[in-house]
C-alpha cells in the first residue's frame, strides 16, 4: 500500500552524534527519522533515511564494533528501555529487545563498548540500579552479565573501560571505579574531587575530568589524581572527547582546542564557523559546543552546538567539511517562500534565466523558539537571522503608530514599559508571512526581492526586506541573504490586556499572519485573541477585526487565526473590491466572515456570515481548533475537538459565502490511535482543493491495551495545549511527540491514509514550487520534506493539469491569447474558477464521509463520518435513536437541522 515518502531531513535533533572510530559512519535522530550518515563517501557524502515507531525517541546510539549494527536504546511508551538493533548498512531493522520490565524513569546513563560489547545501563534515584549486558552479534541480542544497586546519587555519565570488567561513573563532585565481573557491582575506588565536574572521559584507565572552572585533572585507576595545568583554556570548556593519541575540548564560543594526548601539546585551535556560509547562532549564550565525538581514524570530529548546528571537523586541515545549522526548540512555523521573478531588463540579457531564479530562491524559513530564523534555499547553505529589539522607542504620542528604524536612536538607559526587559537583545519571532510578490533589484541582487512581514513575543510587528551585496557578475553569484527592517509597529495600548493584581498592561505575542493577495493589506493576530488590518508595508492600522473581549479563553497559544477570502469569479471581484476575513472570535464555537469596505476616510467593517458549531457538538464542549478556506474560495472548512463524545475530532465543511453547515466527517479514527486527552486537530488544504490534510496534537500510537499499561500524569486540561507546544509528559515514559497525519478526499469526505510522524506544525507546498510536498516541523527543532502517497500525487497534479487545459481552452473561446506559463497568481485564480463553474457539482453532500468501511475507487480505506458517532447525551423520552446507518442517522448536520436535542436536554456549557 502506498504511503508518505521522506524526501529530506533539515537538522539533528539528538543534540549529538554517534560516529565510528574506523568508518566514516554516523547516526543522529531527528524528529521522527533516523539518519544514517556516510559523511566522507567518494562523490560526495550520503545520507540514509530510517522512520522510526511513534514516539520512539532514542536517547543513545552506539556503533558496533565491525560497524555493521546500529544499537538503539529508547524509552517505550510504558517508560520500559528498549534495546533496537539496525543494520547499518540499509537501515533495516534487526532486532527489538525489552532489557528489563520495570519502568526506568525518566533519566538514565548507558555506555556501550565496541570492543568487547558489553553495554552498562544505570537508573533510577538513590540507591541507583545497575546492569552490565553483553550483545551478542550472531543473535543481535543482549545477555544480562550483572545488576546490583549503587548507592550514588544522580551522574554526570557511565563509561566502561576496556578490560572488560570495570566500569566508571561520574557524579557531579565525585568518580568512582566498580567492578562487576562476579554478577553484581562492587565499588573499589571512590575519589572525592572537591569540585563540580562539566564532562568525563575515559581513555585506557585513565578517566579525564572537565570541571567547571579550572584546568582538566586526570584520575588513575589507583586514585591518584594530577591537574593538567597546560590543559587550561582561556574560556570555559563544555564539551571533552578523548582518543589514545588526541584529547579534544569545545568551548563556549564554538571553538575546538585539540591537544596530544601525551605531551599535552596544543596542535590546533579551530575557530567557530562563520563567513558566507552557514553560521552560528548570533546569540553568544548558544554558541557553545555541546558535544564532540571522534570519526574515522581519529581524522575527524563530529561537533554538536547548543544552537543546534552540528558539523564534521577534518582536523589535519581544520576545515569543516560539512556543517548544518537547525533549531534547539520545536518548530513553530513553516513559511513557503513566493516564487522569484527576475526583471525584464535582466531576463532578456539571460540565455537561461530559470537557472537564475533557481539558484537564488529562498524556499522556506522556519521559526521556533529560539532567538534566530533559518532561511533554507532552494540551493545552496542555509543561513540564520535574528531581529533584534530597538534600543530606544520613539515617542510617546506616537507609539501605538508604526517607524522607520531611522526614528530609533542607540540608548543604553531606555526604560519604557514592556520594552525595558528586552531592549538591545534578540527577539523570537512567533510569525511569518510573505508578500506575494518578490523580484530581484535591477542589478540582480537580493536588495528588496522579498518582503516579510514578523510578529514577535513582545506583539510587536515588523517589516523586513532581504538584501545582500552580490550582484550576477560576483564571484560565485549567489549572495548572502540578508534582512533589514524597514518598519516597526509595537503592540497597540488598546489591543493588551490589564495583568492581574497590578494592572498594568500585558504584551500578547503575535501567533498568525496573512497576506492579502494584492499584498496591499496584512491580518495580525495574538495570543489574546485580539486581530488587526493593517497596511503593507507601513504597518498603518486599518481596522480592528477582535478587540479585547471579556469571555474567558482557554485556549492555549496559536490559537487565534484570520485569514483573508475573495470571490471565484473574475466578475464578481470586477465588481467587488472590499476586503473578506474569515476569524475567530471570542467565543469558541463561533466563527465569523467579516466584510471590509472604505468608509470616508477610513474604514469599517459588517459580519457577512457566521458559522457554528451545532448544538449537539456545544454539548459536548467541543470548540473550533482550526479552521482553512478551501483554494476554490467556496467552503470553510473547520476541525473541532469534542472532548465528551465517542468521536472526539471532527472535520466540519461550510458554505463559505451562506453559512450553512454542509457535511462533517469523523477524524483520526484508527484503532491504533489511543489518546488520553481528546485529539485537537489542525487542517491544511492542497493548492488544488482536492485533500484536506489533518494532524493531531501529540499522543499516544499503539494499541488500546498498550495505552491501558500506561499511566499518564495528571493533564492540565484538553485545551491547554495545541499542536504546536510541547506535549504533555507522562508518569513513566517519555513525553509524547508523535502527531496523527490523515488525508481527507474532499470530494467524498473519505480518509485516504493515516499516519504518525513528529509534527509540531506542517506546512503543504505551494504553487510557486513543487505543490505535492508536505513540509513537518519537529518537536526537536528539525524539519522534514515529504511527499504524500502515490494516488494523492496524482490526483493533485491531474486535478492541476485539468485546470491549466480548461483555462486556455475558455480563454481561447473568449477571443484571448493562449498562456504559455501560469503564475501562481494566475493559477490560483484558474483553480478557484474551476470548482465554481463545474467541479463543486461532482460533490455529493448527502452522502460526504459516509459508508464507513468501504473501498473507494482508488483502492484505499474510507473513514466513518459521524453517523458511526455515539452522542454524548440520551435522546429525549419517549424518542428513539435511529440505527446507525439509517436514514434517520447521528450525523451532527442532520442532528442540527432537526433541533436535536432540545434546549431543555442541554446541560450548560462553560
Amino acid at each position: 500500500m502506498a504511503t508518505f515518502s521522506l524526501q529530506s531531513v533539515l537538522g539533528n535533533g539528538s543534540g549529538k552524534i554517534a560516529c565510528h572510530r574506523r568508518f566514516s559512519v554516523a547516526a543522529f535522530q531527528s524528529g521522527s527519522i533516523l539518519v544514517l550518515w556516510d559523511y566522507a563517501r567518494a562523490g560526495g557524502e550520503s545520507r540514509k533515511f530510517v522512520p522510526m515507531e511513534p514516539n520512539q525517541r532514542c536517547s543513545a546510539l552506539f556503533f558496533t564494533r565491525d560497524a555493521q549494527s546500529l544499537l538503539g536504546l529508547w524509552l517505550t511508551q510504558a517508560g520500559q528501555l528498549k534495546l533496537t538493533t539496525w543494520r547499518t548498512s540499509h537501515g533495516t531493522r534487526l532486532t527489538d529487545q525489552r532489557l528489563f520490565e520495570e519502568a526506568v524513569g525518566s533519566q538514565f546513563w548507558v555506555d556501550f563498548h565496541p570492543e568487547t560489547s558489553q553495554l552498562v545501563v544505570v537508573y533510577g534515584t538513590a540507591p541507583l540500579t545497575a546492569h552490565v549486558f553483553y550483545w551478542e552479534p550472531s543473535s543481535s541480542r543482549a545477555q544480562r552479565l550483572a545488576h546490583g544497586r549503587l548507592p550514588s546519587a544522580a551522574l554526570l555519565s557511565v563509561h566502561l573501560l576496556d578490560d572488560g570488567r570495570h566500569f566508571l561513573t561520574a557524579e557531579l563532585s565525585a568518580v568512582e571505579f566498580w567492578a562487576f565481573a562476579e554478577g553484581t557491582p562492587q565499588s573499589l575506588l571512590r575519589v572525592e574531587l572537591g569540585l563540580r565536574l562539566r564532562a568525563c572521559g575515559l581513555c585506557e584507565d585513565l578517566a579525564y575530568l572537565l570541571p567547571e572552572r579550572g584546568s582538566l585533572q586526570v584520575v588513575n585507576f589507583r586514585g591518584q589524581r594530577a591537574e593538567l595545568a597546560d590543559a587550561a583554556p582561556s574560556v570555559a570548556a563544555h564539551a571533552l572527547a578523548i582518543s589514545a593519541n588526541l584529547l579534544c575540548m569545545g568551548t563556549s564560543r564554538g571553538e575546538l582546542l585539540v591537544y596530544s594526548r601525551s605531551r599535552l601539546e596544543l596542535l590546533r585551535h579551530v575557530l567557530a564557523p562563520e563567513g558566507s556560509g552557514p553560521n552560528l547562532s548570533p546569540d553568544t549564550s548558544q554558541r557553545g559546543v555541546s558535544s564532540l565525538a571522534f570519526g574515522m581514524n581519529d581524522d575527524y570530529m563530529c561537533v554538536c552546538f547548543a544552537d543546534g548546528s552540528h558539523g564534521v571537523l577534518h582536523l589535519e586541515s581544520g576545515r569543516y567539511v560539512a556543517f548544518r545549522i537547525g533549531h534547539t526548540s520545536a518548530v513553530r512555523a513553516v513559511v513557503l517562500a513566493p516564487r522569484l521573478e527576475l526583471p525584464a531588463g535582466i531576463a532578456n540579457r539571460l540565455l537561461n534565466p530559470e537557472r537564475i531564479i533557481q539558484a537564488r530562491t529562498l524556499a522556506f524559513l522556519t521559526l521556533a523558539g529560539d532567538t534566530n530564523w533559518i532561511n533554507w534555499p532552494r540551493g545552496g547553505a542555509s543561513m540564520r537571522s535574528t531581529l533584534l529589539c530597538p534600543s530606544q522607542l520613539a515617542p510617546q504620542d506616537d507609539r501605538a503608530e508604526s517607524f522607520a528604524p531611522s526614528l530609533w536612536a542607540p540608548s543604553l538607559n531606555t526604560s519604557l514599559d514592556g520594552f525595558s526587559a528586552l531592549v538591545g537583545r534578540p527577539l523570537v519571532l512567533t510569525a511569518a508571512a510573505f508578500h506575494p510578490t518578490a523580484r530581484l533589484s535591477d542589478v540582480g541582487n537580493f536588495a528588496g526581492a522579498y518582503v516579510l512581514l514578523a510578529g514577535a513575543e513582545d506583539g510587536s510587528l515588523h517589516t523586513l526586506e532581504s538584501d545582500d551585496d552580490a550582484a550576477l557578475d560576483a564571484p560565485g553569484a549567489a549572495g548572502r541573504i540578508v534582512w533589514r527592517t524597514v518598519r516597526i509597529r509595537p503592540q497597540a495600548p488598546d489591543l493588551q490586556l490589564a495583568q492581574r493584581g497590578t494592572g498594568a498592561p500585558s504584551r500578547s505575542p503575535c501567533c498568525h499572519i496573512d497576506v492579502s493577495r494584492c499584498g496591499s493589506f496584512a491580518v495580525a493576530c495574538f495570543e489574546n485573541f485580539c486581530s488587526e488590518v493593517l497596511q503593507v508595508p507601513l504597518l498603518t492600522r486599518v481596522l480592528v477585526v477582535q478587540g479585547l473581549s471579556a469571555v474567558a479563553r482557554a485556549y492555549g497559544p496559536g490559537s487565534s487565526k484570520a485569514m483573508f477570502v475573495w470571490h471565484p469569479t473574475g466578475t464578481q471581484r470586477a465588481y467587488d473590491s472590499n476586503l473578506y476575513i474569515v476569524s475567530h472570535t471570542a467565543e469558541p464555537t463561533e466563527l465569523v466572515l467579516y466584510e471590509a469596505y472604505p468608509f470616508g476616510a477610513s474604514w469599517a467593517k459588517a459580519t457577512r456570515t457566521e458559522f457554528r458549531l451545532p448544538v449537539i457538538c456545544q454539548a459536548a464542549g467541543g470548540e473550533f481548533t482550526d479552521f482553512v478556506v478551501h483554494p476554490s474560495q467556496l467552503y470553510l472548512a473547520a476541525a473541532a475537538v469534542l472532548p465528551r463524545a465517542e468521536t472526539r475530532s471532527m472535520a466540519l465543511v461550510f458554505d463559505l459565502w451562506g453559512g450553512e453547515l454542509l457535511k462533517s466527517c469523523a477524524l483520526f479514527t484508527s484503532l491504533l490511535v489511543a489518546p488520553a486527552l481528546p485529539l485537537r486537530p489542525r487542517l491544511r488544504a492542497d493548492v488544488s482543493g482536492a485533500f484536506l490534510f489533518c494532524a493531531s496534537s501529540p499522543t499516544l500510537v499503539g494499541t488500546l491495551d498498550q495505552a491501558a499499561s500506561r499511566r499518564l500524569a495528571e493533564p492540565l486540561g484538553f485545551d491547554a495545549w495545541h499542536l504546536g507546544s510541547e506535549p504533555p509528559c507522562s508518569g513513566g515514559g517519555p513525553a509524547a511527540s508523535a502527531s496523527v497525519l490523515c488525508v481527507i478526499d474532499f470530494l467524498t469526505g473519505f480518509q485516504s491514509y493515516q499516519s504518525s510522524l513528529d509534527a509540531s506544525c506542517f506546512s503543504l507546498g505551494s504553487l510557486a514550487s513543487d505543490p505535492t510536498q508536505l513540509f513537518l516541523g519537529a518537536h526537536d527543532g528539525t524539519v522534514s520534506v515529504w511527499h504524500p502517497p502515490e494516488p494523492v500525487r496524482t490526483r493533485i497534479r491531474s486535478l492541476l493539469e485539468d485546470v491549466k487545459k480548461e483555462t486556455v481552452i475558455q480563454r481561447m473561446r473568449d477571443g484571448g491569447g493562449n498562456i504559455e506559463v501560469f503564475s501562481p497568481a494566475e493559477l490560483e485564480e484558474a483553480v478557484a474558477m474551476y470548482w465554481a463553474v463545474g467541479l463543486r457539482r461532482s460533490i455529493d453532500w448527502s452522502s460526504w464521509g459516509e459508508h464507513p468501511g468501504a473501498e473507494s475507487e482508488s483502492g484505499y480505506q474510507r473513514a466513518p463520518s459521524l453517523l458511526d458517532a455515539t452522542s454524548p447525551w440520551p435522546p429525549p423520552a419517549g424518542r428513539s435513536v435511529a440505527a446507525r446507518g439509517a436514514a434517520a442517522s447521528d450525523d451532527v448536520v442532520e442532528q442540527a437541522r432537526q433541533g436535536w436535542p432540545p434546549p431543555s436536554a442541554m446541560p450548560t456549557v462553560r
